[in-house]
């Protein structure tokens, strides 16, 4: 691999460095909640209120969309949430919470429909990306292509985070799967760079184990402003993976 190779943990934080006018930090957190409706309040005393991140990116949710109504609500945020599919096994879902000062459209195209995600527009100075939450189910294949040709071709910037479900050595994961081989080739063959470091973000209870699924993507031409990835382990909120979040 001849690109920046970086891994997760369990909740990862992205800096940015406001120096290029988004004045002040920009943080952005991921989070596979594995289930959020009985960690709500945990949610909000030690992600929202402890961090105050400008973006929040959570899978695996496992609310139907009249929960998700009724309980994703946050004085300071916009909330998008999608369901899962009711027709699949299984309770995925993934939401995303953009502060109310920033300004965004949300991408509406069919092929986003089929998946477990969600891409926004966002607004800033000096310039415009795209943010996207990405939830892929362990037996499902990376759908490599919607990145490639739609989201990057609607914006060469991209910022991806998401449970992925993909495993490659060459990012430090213990092992190797086809969404990993699929993983590689699209940051072979894209624009796409890996912001994960070197630590694990999915904790295995029953065998003290660890793991990297959680991913964060950044387009290379807007990675030099993201100044720190960071895998938060006083992880306060129960569920298997960490949260991370990056600084721009």
């Amino acid at each position: 691999m001849n690109k920046n190779q970086r891994s997760n943990d369990h909740i990862r934080q992205i800096t940015y460095d406001k120096n290029k006018d988004l004045n002040n930090s920009f943080k952005i957190i991921h989070w596979n909640a594995n289930s959020i409706y009985n960690k709500l309040l945990e949610f909000k005393q030690f992600i929202i209120d402890k961090y105050n991140p400008d973006l929040i990116s959570i899978s695996e949710t496992k609310l139907s969309e009249f929960r998700a109504n009724a309980y994703l609500i946050y004085n300071n945020y916009n909330v998008i949430h999608k369901a899962r599919d009711a027709n699949k096994n299984g309770t995925g879902g993934v939401a995303m919470l953009i502060k109310k000062d920033l300004q965004f459209v949300e991408i509406q195209d069919p092929e986003l429909n089929k998946l477990e995600m969600i891409g926004i527009n966002i607004h800033t100075e000096p310039f415009n990306f795209i943010f996207v939450t990405y939830y892929n189910p362990p037996l499902e294949v990376l759908n490599t292509d919607i990145i490639q040709d739609v989201l990057l071709k609607r914006n060469k910037n991209i910022i991806l985070c998401g449970d992925l479900n993909a495993k490659s050595t060459n990012f430090h994961c213990k092992s190797n799967n086809k969404n990993g081989d699929l993983l590689e080739n699209l940051i072979l063959n894209s624009n796409l760079m890996v912001a994960n470091n070197n630590e694990p973000i999915y904790y295995r209870t029953h065998n003290n184990s660890y793991e990297i699924f959680d991913w964060c993507l950044i387009s290379s031409e807007i990675y030099h402003l993201f100044v720190d990835f960071e895998v938060l382990k006083d992880n306060k909120v129960d569920s298997d993976h960490f949260f991370y979040g990056k600084t721009v």
